[in-house]
């Protein structure tokens, strides 16, 4: 005879089922039957759950890529290789959109993880700039598991932080010597951050202190 588990894609330990003989029906030639026999049969896991890791928070950068690096994790049997898909898209309150990131378009891409492996990384290319805007989200979402895999944690948050600045600051201050009658004219410098693709002014004013 024989014992056929159901099949299914649920992450579990692994479990017994203990097999023993009861009365003897349906044939003359056995008389007795030792009901303390037993056999076990063990029933191992195979699946696997595929869950994100922790979101990660980055400054955008201003011109090279800015790489987020995004963690995947499984539990259940790793004797096996396994894959998911990911998928980015633009979240609330201030979502990102595709030209925030290189290609100019949401990313998507395998996760894979090798045999034996419980955990992976995969990483989301940003594109930096220099344009002051406010800090944008992103949900990475996991998707199409392999055969055998389920999806568990399914998704995690990107936060692109601004670092960029319109912000004008007086630089240190000038020592002067006095002269006798003429102007003496010195330069106070005023720097600004990166953000010089547009032209900037500001208004000065001196009072004695």
């Amino acid at each position: 005879f024989q014992v056929s588990p159901i099949a299914y894609n649920i992450v579990e330990p692994d479990e017994s089922v203990k097999l023993s003989m009861g009365a003897i029906s349906g044939t003359p030639f056995i008389t007795d039957i030792d009901v303390s026999s037993t056999a076990e049969v063990r029933i191992v896991n195979d699946d696997s759950s595929i869950s994100m890791g922790a979101g990660v928070t980055l400054a955008e950068g201003n011109g090279a890529p800015t790489a987020f690096v995004f963690t995947a994790t499984r539990t259940g049997d790793t004797s096996a290789a396994a894959s998911a898909t990911y998928t980015v898209t633009g979240s609330a309150p201030n979502p990102a959109n595709g030209a925030d990131f290189v290609g100019g378009t949401f990313p998507t891409g395998p996760v894979n993880f090798p045999i034996g492996s419980a955990s992976t990384t995969f990483t989301v290319n940003v594109s930096g700039d220099t344009t002051i805007e406010p800090t944008e989200t992103f949900t990475v979402t996991l998707s199409a598991p392999s055969l055998g895999a389920t999806i568990g944690t399914a998704t995690a948050i990107g936060t692109i932080t601004n670092d960029d600045s319109n912000t004008i600051s007086m630089g240190a201050g000038v020592p002067l010597s006095a002269s006798n009658g003429a102007p003496t004219a010195s330069a106070f410098p005023a720097p600004r951050p990166a953000v010089t693709s547009a032209a900037a002014r500001a208004t000065q004013t001196a009072a004695g202190s």
